[in-house]
């Protein structure tokens, strides 16, 4: 196994979604970079539909906080308290105009940047659950353009674990506050003939 696929595995299989963040300020040139490696994601066609609008500002965030709902399994228990909250967004946003189906294109480029920063030590919360009028009013997106996904990132402020399904796929938290995300089983999903 080379040295190379380690490092990926080990990002891959340690990647979870942060919903609890510590209050410290990401580095504008670490978002840049990320961002610079997610535009070479695969694009249908090559089109490349996608940009990115990123969030740093304290007042915009606290606004775009008011516009997303977190973890519907264990709410309200998975919303971030004061002081727990992302320090950072970014929206991802596609050009209707370049192409009017994004989808593999935001998959891509939405893990991508999901693997980035977690080798940076940066938590994310993939976010589909989110008023897109408001903010894309907020955010000064307008058609042709339109926002498909916001990504709440942060330095981590907690480490869920992964654990095989048993009977469900809703994630949890135990007496301590730790969250146990169920997948299922390789053997559940996987066929070979």
């Amino acid at each position: 196994m080379s040295i190379e696929y380690e490092i990926v595995s080990r990002i891959v299989s340690s990647r979870r979604t942060i919903r609890k963040f510590v209050d410290k300020q990401i580095d504008e040139s670490i978002l840049l970079d990320v961002l610079s490696l997610a535009r070479l994601s695969p694009s249908g066609a090559n089109r490349q539909p996608l940009s990115y609008v990123v969030v740093l500002d304290e007042a915009m965030r606290e606004e775009m906080f008011k516009h997303v709902k977190w973890a519907g399994y264990i709410a309200p228990d998975g919303t971030p308290s004061e002081g727990e909250r992302p320090t950072g967004y970014i929206a991802i946003v596609s050009d209707d105009t370049i192409s009017k189906s994004p989808d593999i294109d935001l998959g891509a480029s939405a893990m991508t940047i999901n693997y980035l920063l977690e080798a940076r030590g940066i938590g994310v919360c993939w976010m589909g659950a989110i008023d897109r009028v408001a903010i894309s009013s907020l955010l000064g997106i307008a058609e042709p353009r339109r926002l498909l996904l916001v990504l709440a990132i942060g330095y981590k402020g907690e480490e869920p674990v992964v654990e095989d399904m048993v009977d469900s796929v809703k994630y949890y938290k135990d007496d301590e506050g730790v969250l146990h995300v169920p997948k299922r089983k390789i053997g559940d999903i996987v066929r070979i003939i």
